[in-house]
């Protein structure tokens, strides 16, 4: 199911609330999958302030590098268009203003 997804840039959801984006190295058809270069994006609060002009409290991006995830922890699974992905200032996202997967997606 998600073969077609491997060796490419993925966004991963899991149940307590995570963004991670990485390639997806591996899978089985219980979901448990492994990411590469893995990243999580932790956002910001929101409040009234939506946009922040100058990235410095939006969304931070901390390396993880390799990450094994359970199929039972991970709500949604989505291919990332790098190319989008590169145009974004991911930094000056914050709350609401975050995309959904879907202006990402491929």
């Amino acid at each position: 199911m998600l073969s077609s997804y491997l060796r490419k840039r993925v966004s991963v959801v899991t149940v307590d609330g995570r963004n991670l984006v990485g390639i997806l190295w591996s899978a089985d058809q219980l979901f448990n999958i492994v990411l590469s270069e893995a990243i999580e994006r932790v956002a910001a609060p929101s409040d009234s302030d939506y946009f922040v002009s100058d990235g410095s409290d939006g969304v931070e991006e901390e390396q993880v590098g390799t990450w094994m995830g359970r199929g039972t922890d991970i709500v949604s699974i989505g291919l990332v268009d790098v190319f989008k992905e590169a145009q974004e200032v991911v930094s000056s996202w914050r709350g609401r203003d975050i995309p959904p997967s879907s202006a990402l997606a491929a």
